[in-house]
C-alpha cells in the first residue's frame, strides 16, 4: 500500500498488514472501507467459503495495522463492505451454491472488533462476484445482485425487504450488477450500471449490452435510464465503468476512455445535506486554515459503491467558496475530519485551508458531501486577488478564474446588468455535445455545429 500526500504531491510506502506474512502475503479481490472513525479496514481474501478469515485496520495517526474480525463466518473473497448509519459494516456472502448459507450476511462492530450474523436475506445476491451494496440517506442498505436479484437491509430492525429483480433483455438474458458501480443521486435514488454475467461450470464473464437503471426509493421500482450518449451500449460491458458524484449534483461517468455526465430528473432533498453551525472566523484569508463545525458534514451516504475491489466513497465534506459578485468558485482543502459517520445529525468538525488564488469580496461558503450541499454560510475574503478595474468595468466582474458553477447558477446578476450563459453545439463524427457557459467553446477534437 501507499499513502498519498496532496500538499507535497508525494507517495509514501506503507508496510503491509502483519508484515506481509502468512495470510497477508498478498491481498486479492478483497473489500476495503473507511470506518466512521477514519481507520481503513481491509479484508483478507482467502479461499471461497473459507470461514474465520480476518481483516486488518490501518490507523493513519500511528501508521500501524491491527488484525480484527477473526470470527467471520464466510470468506472476504469477492465480497464488499458497506458502512451503515449505525457505524457498523455490512458484508453479504457472494455465493449462491450452498442452500444452507443462502442470503448469509454479517455485521462488523468496530467497538468490539467482532462479526455478528444478521438475519438471512431472502434471496442470493452473489454468484462468484457480488453486486454493489450502498447505504441510502434513509438509513437502509440497497444490496444489488450479481444474480439479478436485489434486497434492502434495515439495520434498525435487522430485517430484509425484497426489491424487484433487474429487467431481462428481450432475448431473455438476465441483467445483473455483478462487480459494477452505483451512486446515490441528489434525490436519494440510486443510479447503477448493469450487464449480463454469464457463467459456465468454472468460468464467469461479463457480456454487453450495458444498461443503466435508477432505483426509485419512493416506489421500490427500477426506472430505465437512457443509454450513455457516447458509447454504444451494445459495445460496452458494465464492469470497469466508474462513477463519481460531483459537487453540483451531477454524476460523472468514465469508461472505455470516455467521460459523460448524468443529470438527475428531480431536485435534491434538503434533509440529506450537511448543516454548518459555526466557522472559527467569517473573515477568511488565502492560505490560512480555519475550523468548521456542524452536523452531517460527511452526509448520509458514502456516495458510491462497487462490489469489492474498487471504492471511491465521498463521505467527507468538500468546502466550496463562491464569490457573490463574480460567481468565481473556489475549493478549500478540507482535512482533519473528526468523523466520517453517515448517521443523521451527527456533530463533527473539519479543518480547511483557503485557496491562495481566491478572489476578494463577500462570498458564500458551503459544505458538500456526496453531491449534497449545505445552505450557504456568509464569509468575506480579504488579502486575496482583486480583479483589475478595467476588467471589472467591462464585464462587471464576470470573467471568473474558474468557470465552474453550482447547478443553480445559470445566470449571474450584477446590479442592473445580467450576464447570461449561452449554449453551442459541437460535433465529432456522429458524436454530439451541447456546451453551456459564459464563453462556451468546443472540446478538443470537436467542431462547432449548427444543431
Amino acid at each position: 500500500s501507499e499513502l498519498y500526500n496532496p500538499t507535497t504531491n508525494t507517495w509514501t510506502s506503507i508496510a503491509p498488514p502483519d508484515g506481509g506474512q502468512g495470510d497477508w502475503a498478498n491481498i486479492g479481490a478483497s473489500p476495503f472501507i473507511e470506518l466512521a472513525d477514519g481507520r481503513v479496514m481491509v479484508g483478507h481474501n482467502g479461499s471461497s467459503n473459507q470461514a474465520g478469515l480476518s481483516a486488518a485496520l490501518y490507523d493513519e495517526t500511528s501508521g500501524n495495522w491491527t488484525i480484527t474480525g477473526t470470527n467471520k463466518n464466510t470468506s472476504n473473497n469477492e465480497e464488499g463492505y458497506t458502512l451503515m448509519a449505525n457505524d457498523k459494516v455490512l458484508n453479504v456472502w457472494n455465493g449462491d451454491d450452498n442452500i444452507s448459507m443462502l442470503g448469509t450476511a454479517e455485521s462488523y462492530d468496530p467497538a468490539t472488533g467482532l462479526w455478528t450474523k444478521t438475519t438471512n436475506a431472502p434471496v442470493a445476491t452473489g454468484h462468484g462476484e457480488i453486486g454493489p451494496a450502498i447505504s441510502l440517506p434513509n438509513g437502509k442498505v440497497l444490496q444489488m445482485g450479481a444474480t439479478g436479484k436485489n434486497v434492502l437491509y434495515d439495520p434498525a430492525t435487522n430485517s430484509w425487504t425484497s426489491v424487484p429483480d433487474f429487467p431481462k433483455l428481450s432475448n431473455g438474458l438476465q441483467l445483473t450488477a455483478s462487480d459494477d458501480e452505483s451512486v446515490v443521486l441528489p434525490n436519494g435514488n440510486v443510479l447503477v450500471i448493469t450487464s449480463v454475467f454469464t457463467c459456465s461450470t468454472h468460468n464467469c464473464w461479463w457480456m454487453g449490452p450495458a444498461k443503466w437503471f435508477e432505483y426509485s426509493v419512493s416506489t421500490n421500482a427500477w426506472l430505465s435510464v437512457p443509454d450513455d450518449p457516447i458509447i454504444s451500449s451494445a459495445a460496452n460491458i458494465a464492469n470497469g465503468v466508474q462513477v463519481l458524484s460531483l459537487p453540483n449534483g451531477q454524476v460523472m461517468m468514465s469508461g472505455e476512455g470516455h467521460i459523460a455526465f448524468y443529470n438527475s430528473s428531480t431536485s435534491s432533498n434538503a434533509s440529506y445535506s450537511p448543516l454548518i453551525s459555526d466557522i472559527s472566523a467569517t473573515s477568511l484569508s488565502p492560505s490560512n486554515t480555519y475550523k468548521l463545525s456542524g452536523k452531517q458534514l460527511a452526509g448520509l451516504t458514502q456516495g458510491t459503491a462497487w462490489g469489492d475491489e474498487q471504492q471511491n466513497q465521498t463521505n467527507y465534506g468538500l468546502v466550496q467558496i463562491t464569490n457573490k459578485k463574480t460567481g468565481d468558485v473556489s475549493y478549500a482543502r478540507s482535512f482533519n475530519f473528526s468523523s466520517t459517520s453517515i448517521a443523521p445529525n451527527i456533530p463533527s468538525t473539519l479543518s480547511f485551508t483557503v485557496d491562495p488564488k481566491i478572489e476578494n469580496g463577500d462570498s458564500s461558503l458551503r459544505v458538500i458531501a456526496s453531491g449534497f450541499a449545505s445552505l450557504p454560510f456568509d464569509v468575506t475574503i480579504t488579502g486575496g486577488i482583486d480583479l483589475p478595474s478595467a476588467v471589472a468595468q467591462s464585464t462587471n466582474g464576470a470573467t471568473n478564474r474558474n468557470s465552474t458553477k453550482t447547478s443553480s447558477q445559470s445566470n449571474i446578476s450584477q446590479g442592473s446588468q445580467t450576464l447570461v450563459q449561452t449554449t453551442i453545439f459541437c460535433a465529432k463524427g456522429s458524436a454530439k455535445k451541447k456546451v453551456t457557459g459564459l464563453k462556451p467553446h468546443c472540446p478538443s477534437g470537436y467542431k462547432l455545429s449548427k444543431h
